[in-house]
């Protein structure tokens, strides 16, 4: 699978626009299942379970649902619009109306690193580091050449370099 069609990219003349945390929805959509499957399995043996331990599992079942389900209702649907023709870079949400980030001159392209993993972000000069958007999935570390990496690099991040006036980190 292509880049372009894991993020959803769409370019046309007058923008581009992807969806950096599409590639959530899998492993997401793997864990609403298998929390729905282990509250039915707590259901089911709600008599054998001591107190303790329906309550430890209602806690930690209830914390995985509601992240499974931002992440599938809102995360995965945050687009990051390039408006080519008035040069500014767009947030859009499910329930929102585009938000102006900031114009393409300000821009600047981030790698941020966290524990085994490496992700890139957009951020506007001066302020980078204090409120930076994602625009990748993490990748690992280990493998910063991988082939997924590269696609990435390849088909998305030149595009938004070139577009944004800068060279890729």
């Amino acid at each position: 699978m292509s880049a372009r069609n894991k993020y959803a990219v769409s370019e046309t003349r007058e923008q581009l626009s992807f969806f950096p945390d599409r590639p959530l929805v899998k492993k997401y959509l793997w864990l609403l299942s298998c929390t729905v499957s282990a509250i039915i399995g707590v259901c089911i043996f709600y008599t054998q379970l001591s107190e303790g331990i329906r309550v430890l599992a209602w806690i930690f079942l209830t914390y995985f649902l509601l992240v499974s389900m931002y992440t599938l209702v809102y995360r995965c649907n945050i687009c990051i619009i390039f408006d080519k023709q008035q040069k500014i870079i767009l947030l859009k949400t499910r329930f929102f109306r585009p938000q102006k980030l900031m114009h393409f001159n300000e821009a600047v392209i981030i790698v941020k690193s966290n524990t085994g993993s490496i992700h890139y972000a957009l951020g506007a000069k001066k302020t980078e580091l204090v409120k930076n958007y994602r625009i990748s999935e993490d990748f690992s570390t280990l493998s910063t050449e991988s082939k997924v990496h590269q696609l990435y690099k390849a088909e998305i991040l030149n595009v938004v370099g070139n577009l944004v006036g800068k060279q890729n980190p």
